[in-house]
């Protein structure tokens, strides 16, 4: 025999799937083990020569007959399921089998399956957590960009509120700004000063104007475009009146000017007005908030690109902070606050996650 295996292995191995695929017949209940009418009785159902003792079975040409045929019936009532089947079945999922059974070999493959199955499973789980949080990520970003629509609508409607206002229900009002090399605290900041509408001819002559053209330009001053806030004296600044400047040092602050309503009705609007830009800021750093997190997400997919990239030595220019950086020179205009809150950069992400990355996975 090849492999150096003897008859009698070879009849012991055969009477062994014979008994495995006879268990197997009988335990299932779509199966059965009766003579068809068409087959005769004796011969091809003889199950005794299963049980014999090997060694006899090989030294007689009609067992061994006997067996072959006994055991390729009994494949034939099992198919579509095989020896090996029914074997890796069983032990893959831990029924106890009599006679032996599984081989070695076969536990250790079953064993490997049900790892390679744990495996599978757990990144399922893993790549569902991972969709939901983008569905959830991109939903935000859907809500950001239509409330920035909605906002953007409520402030063309406030725009053409004011327009309508008469310049007699507003008063112009404005704050002087000096920025100073050192406060008390020994902090920089900016020096805040009121100025009061009384005190135009004042402000004329300290900045070389004349106060009728300083009376038309704080008549043309925006309406409620005032500072929301003024920053308090901890954070580097002090407020004083415009009164306690002497006249030579006015020259050295920044004036900015606006209208502050006097009426109700103006008193409405800017107060919708006011509202509006505080939604606006809040919803911009919401805006650049998800970007950040859109960045940080697209940046650990491309890590094995950015490793590979530095092991080449190639540099990658223009890398900036944690939530992304442009990589060229921004306008003068724009600063680093307005990228990383552009909608922009949240249509991109939104489209990217959406339209390929979310369907791959």
């Amino acid at each position: 025999m090849s492999d150096g295996l003897s008859a009698d292995t070879y009849i012991e191995t055969t009477q062994a799937d014979g008994r495995l695929l006879l268990r197997f017949i009988a335990r299932r209940s779509d199966r059965s083990l009766a003579l068809s009418p068409a087959q005769p009785p004796g011969g091809t159902l003889d199950f005794d020569v299963l049980f014999e003792d090997p060694k006899a079975v090989a030294t007689d040409p009609q067992k061994v007959n006997r067996l072959v045929a006994c055991v390729d019936n009994l494949g034939v009532r099992a198919a579509p399921a095989n020896v090996r089947s029914i074997r890796l079945t069983t032990t893959y999922l831990g029924i106890a089998i009599e006679d032996g059974e599984p081989p070695r070999a076969l536990r250790r493959e079953a064993m490997w399956c049900r790892f390679y199955m744990f495996l599978v499973g757990a990144l399922a789980v893993l790549l569902l957590i991972v969709c939901v949080g983008m569905l959830v990520h991109m939903e935000a970003g859907r809500r950001l960009l239509q409330q920035l629509g909605d906002l953007r609508q409520l402030e063309q409607g406030v725009q053409k509120d004011i327009a309508t206002l008469a310049l007699s229900e507003s008063m112009a009002l404005g704050v002087l700004e000096r920025r100073v090399a050192a406060l008390p605290d020994g902090k920089p900041g900016l020096v805040v000063l009121p100025a009061r509408p009384e005190l135009l001819a004042r402000l004329a002559v300290a900045l070389g104007r004349e106060p009728e053209a300083m009376q038309a330009w704080a008549s043309a001053a925006p309406l409620c475009d005032r500072p929301l806030y003024l920053p308090p004296k901890s954070a580097g600044t002090e407020v004083a009146f415009l009164s306690a400047v002497d006249d030579a040092d006015l020259a050295k602050f920044a004036l900015t000017w606006w209208r502050e309503p006097v009426t109700a009705k103006a008193a409405a609007i800017c107060g919708r007005r006011d509202d509006l830009r505080v939604r606006l800021a809040l919803l911009y750093a919401g805006m650049a908030d998800w970007n950040c997190r859109s960045y940080q997400m697209f940046a650990v997919l491309a890590a094995p690109y950015e490793a590979v990239q530095t092991g080449l030595g190639v540099a990658r220019e223009g890398a900036g902070p944690a939530c992304g950086a442009p990589t060229g020179a921004l306008p003068p205009e724009v600063g680093m606050d307005a990228w990383l809150s552009h909608e922009t950069r949240v249509t991109i992400a939104s489209s990217v996650v959406s339209g390929f990355l979310l369907p791959l996975l």
